[in-house]
């Protein structure tokens, strides 16, 4: 049966009734995929992590020439960092399979260039020859290769990407929703004709590269184009300001566990902690851009530094400022407050800007991975004005599996069960999640266990009973399938005496599961499971059925362990 053309925005334009707007200036662009071609470029960094070979299988694609298409297309999965596979289809006009595996590893790459919010729908993406334009829509990115070229010519084909992603992962979210309508008409004009033509269809995917521009790109773009931005669709820029969206890569490492990690040396990871006792937290250290290990409270800038004097009033108001990592912005909520006695606080949220009538907050471009923020206040007859920042944030506890990546060599973190054939190997370069290394084992079991120590992790005893979720799970691929290989993981939460509250199993040992030559994240999430536990044993293991000397059996990558405490 023919896929349904109802969500396809390239499968057909219909002119729907925008919000009632009055008389407009006229907008400042034709289109806005060709004010900038610097957004983007090959230089910035991928969330691409691989592409493998699917063979061939018949599906429906959407095709400008000639519309739906039941094609028997060569397919091919390409995996980014997070886990997330997107199922590349690539028409059989290329005729060979390598040829279509160069248009995939055309594209595939320059799509994980996109914020991971754009790629949060994306489940396939279409390739056809041909001179016609891209689309997005439907869970899926269409490209046409000759108009590839001609975008690749003028530089832009990273933000067509992001303007049809748009289309795939934000429109159905938010382009009929209260909130943008509201800023559409707050705004009173669009940033380009083709948004003002279709302001259902096309607003969100016009406006969406401009803000990117303006937040994460400033320093690639000139003066007069920001103002231009921020003059036009000032309401539009503050609505997607407040949604926090996850932007990894553009932004760097994308999470406080991340950040843990590189700060090896801390004494305990949790959020509320401060092993450097400076009096800022683990948590607003990382906000606000500071290093666990170094003392340093000048990061608090004019907030809570009682050296620095605030300025001084400018039209019956004062103003307040500090920057914050990037990263930060979807993970934790901040907001600022103010008090005269230090006992009845107001709030003013950072995200979305607090009102002008409690105060006023102007979010500054993200530059060198750091935005400021400015929170201004009416001055009152109060005699004294007192400030805090509050940080909140349900946050995972990094990886609490010690080599967990292929970082080290086997025996580091782990404690060997059984090392046969060759023995376990590690593997320098590739491996699934982006860190370089991987395990592999050989033709007879390899077997290796961690366990965990929750409390001495930095968790406490009341935390733990709580039952936090608790993440675990291993990446798993193998050399070759002509004599599939075989693989188990065992996990178990464990009380103080360690007897075991909850288990999980991916095969057994003796009833072990079938490698592929694909990478599969095999993850389970811990809940509900009541107080008790401490532990967390973790346990896998891999054999070669080929039975070839060296390291050819399975490969093993991410295994990780993460507790998600509460806020």
């Amino acid at each position: 049966m023919k896929p349904s053309l109802t969500f396809l925005r390239f499968a057909c334009l219909l002119l729907l009734t925008g919000p009632t707007l009055g008389a407009q200036t006229f907008p400042p662009f034709s289109g806005t995929i060709f004010i900038n071609p610097n957004i983007i470029t090959s230089a910035d960094p991928t969330t691409f992590t691989g592409l493998s070979d699917a063979g061939q299988g018949n599906r429906w694609m959407f095709d400008r020439r000639s519309g739906w298409v039941f094609l028997n297309a060569f397919l091919f999965n390409a995996t980014y960092s997070n886990g997330q596979v997107i199922e590349v289809q690539v028409n059989p006009e290329f005729a060979t399979v390598e040829a279509a595996r160069v248009e995939a590893q055309r594209f595939a790459p320059v799509i994980g260039q996109l914020p991971r919010r754009q790629l949060r729908d994306v489940q396939t993406v279409w390739i056809h020859r041909g001179i016609h334009p891209f689309g997005g829509g439907n869970n899926n990115l269409l490209i046409h290769t000759g108009q590839a070229a001609l975008y690749e010519t003028d530089g832009i084909l990273e933000e067509v990407l992001v303007h049809e992603a748009a289309h795939t992962s934000l429109d159905t979210d938010f382009a009929a929703s209260p909130g943008w309508m509201a800023a559409q008409v707050a705004d009173g004009r669009f940033i380009s004709v083709y948004a003002r033509q279709y302001p259902v269809q096309e607003d969100i995917a016009e406006s969406f590269l401009p803000w990117l521009a303006l937040r994460y790109r400033r320093d690639r773009i000139p003066d007069s184009l920001a103002d231009t931005i921020q003059q036009t669709i000032p309401n539009r820029i503050a609505f997607f300001d407040a949604q926090r969206f996850d932007m990894y890569p553009f932004v760097g490492q994308p999470h406080y566990s991340d950040w843990l990690a590189g700060h090896p040396s801390i004494a305990t990871r949790r959020p509320g902690a401060d092993p450097d006792g400076d009096g800022i937290s683990n948590l607003l250290e990382f906000v606000l851009g500071g290093n666990p290990t170094e003392p340093d409270r000048t990061i608090l800038g004019s907030l809570a530094n009682g050296t620095t004097t605030p300025a001084e009033p400018i039209d019956g108001s004062f103003s307040f400022t500090f920057s914050r990592r990037a990263t930060s912005i979807p993970q934790v909520e901040l907001t600022f407050q103010h008090s005269s006695d230090l006992i009845t606080w107001s709030d003013i949220p950072i995200d979305p800007p607090g009102s002008a009538a409690t105060g006023r907050v102007t979010l500054g471009p993200i530059v060198g991975g750091m935005q400021p923020v400015t929170i201004t206040l009416p001055v009152t007859s109060d005699p004294s004005r007192f400030i805090r920042l509050k940080a909140n944030a349900s946050l995972p506890s990094g990886n609490l599996l010690v080599n967990g990546s292929g970082e080290s060599p086997p025996d580091v973190g782990w404690t060997i069960i059984a090392n046969g054939g060759s023995g376990w190997s590690r593997m320098a370069a590739g491996g699934f999640d982006g860190i370089p290394g991987y395990f592999v084992t050989s033709f007879g079991w390899g077997r290796r266990f961690q366990v965990v120590d929750l409390v001495a992790a930095g968790f406490t005893p009341a935390q733990l009973d709580e039952a936090p979720r608790i993440r675990v799970g291993e990446a798993i691929s193998s050399y070759f399938n002509n004599q599939p290989d075989s693989f188990y993981i065992r996990v178990e939460l464990r009380g103080e005496g360690q007897n075991v509250i909850a288990s999980w199993n991916a095969g057994t040992f003796t009833a072990p599961l079938t490698a592929t030559t694909d990478w599969v994240l095999h993850q389970h999430d811990f809940t509900g499971y009541g107080p008790g536990v401490r532990y967390v044993y973790f346990e896998d293991g891999g054999i070669d059925r080929g039975f070839w000397a060296g390291p050819f059996g399975t490969y093993h990558d991410a295994a990780s362990v993460e507790v998600f405490p509460g806020q």
